[in-house]
């Protein structure tokens, strides 16, 4: 009886165990994505900075004229 018993204990850990597992798994995935989204942000970031710059240094009548 006491060996059933710890058999059905072990299963039910293992049980958690694997669901921590999957859960793990896909929080890891989720951060990855995020990760990219960061990345993708901070790419854009940077070029709209860059056509910021642009912008200041442009004469008014050229930029006036490129957003014709």
């Amino acid at each position: 009886m006491l060996i059933n018993e710890m058999q059905k204990l072990a299963r039910d850990k293992n049980a958690q165990i694997s669901a921590l597992r999957r859960q793990v798994a896909l929080q890891q995935k989720q951060l990855d994505t995020l990760k990219k989204r960061d990345a993708q942000i901070d790419a854009l970031t940077e070029r709209m900075n860059a056509i910021e710059s642009q912008a200041r240094l442009s004469k008014p009548q050229a930029l006036a004229d490129a957003t014709r």
